[in-house]
């Protein structure tokens, strides 16, 4: 489910043919993939993410003359030179970032001039069926100390926050769209499992509604897309029949 994005966010990056890009948080290798489909092969790809096991398991789904640089990394703390990337780009994960101004400035330290920081981020969770379902179905279970964990996947979806951040680590005209893409699942039961366990198809299903951001270093012709998608979704009882979200955004 999270495919149309991933295929989405690395078509939006237009880069030429001996560029360096840095993907953080890979995860599991989803928007990874992408890229190296839809990069020319000379372009260098460095995908990092602070799990290991993660990214190992990402390099599985690559040929051997597929190159793409697999390291472990923090976003907060990038073990590159200053100016090294000609673009930087991350799937949803910002999110789970502690301290996201710092990723951010670090994004910029380590772009070129004109380079293109490029992500995507979760809407707020009154606008998403599906998280606010699995969220309600989580804290039932519990009488007191609800947990709160659900809510930090939504809780970057502010645009003057996400603006500020980025204007203040050094990028400059941010732009916002609206996109709308359809994420599905083969069987209901493989999202509900993401939902609540984190597998199937990468760090969990959250499906709710996400904000591309995108902005260009040095405050050249920057843009920061920003897309929301509203998701409604559809689940049986029985949990082998297809699921799927209608996922609206803005970009």
């Amino acid at each position: 489910m999270f495919q149309p994005y991933a295929e989405d966010l690395a078509a939006r990056l237009q880069v030429s043919e001996n560029s360096s890009v840095l993907e953080i948080a890979c995860g599991t290798g989803i928007l990874t993939r992408a890229l190296r489909t839809h990069l020319p092969s000379t372009v260098k790809l460095n995908a990092t993410d602070l799990n290991e096991p993660m990214f190992r398991h990402a390099a599985a789904k690559f040929r051997e003359n597929e190159v793409v640089q697999w390291l472990l990394a923090d976003a907060c703390s990038l073990p590159f030179g200053d100016g090294m990337f000609d673009a930087v780009i991350c799937q949803f994960d910002i999110v789970f970032v502690p301290d996201k101004a710092l990723a951010a400035r670090e994004a910029y330290r380590v772009l070129k001039p004109g380079g293109l920081f490029l992500f995507n981020v979760w809407d707020a969770i009154q606008h998403n069926a599906l998280g606010q379902l699995t969220q309600h179905i989580i804290v039932s279970d519990f009488d007191k100390d609800l947990p709160a964990f659900y809510e930090v996947p939504f809780g970057y979806h502010h645009q003057d926050e996400v603006e500020r951040v980025l204007g203040e680590a050094g990028f400059r005209e941010i732009k916002i769209e609206v996109v709308a893409k359809v994420g599905a699942a083969s069987r209901a039961e493989d999202a509900a499992a993401g939902l609540v366990q984190g597998k199937s198809g990468g760090r969990g299903h959250r499906r709710t509604r996400p904000v591309i951001i995108a902005g260009y270093y040095q405050g050249r012709s920057s843009s920061d897309h920003r897309a929301v998608r509203r998701n409604r979704y559809s689940c049986s009882e029985e949990g082998h029949r297809p699921a799927g979200s209608v996922l609206k955004g803005g970009v």
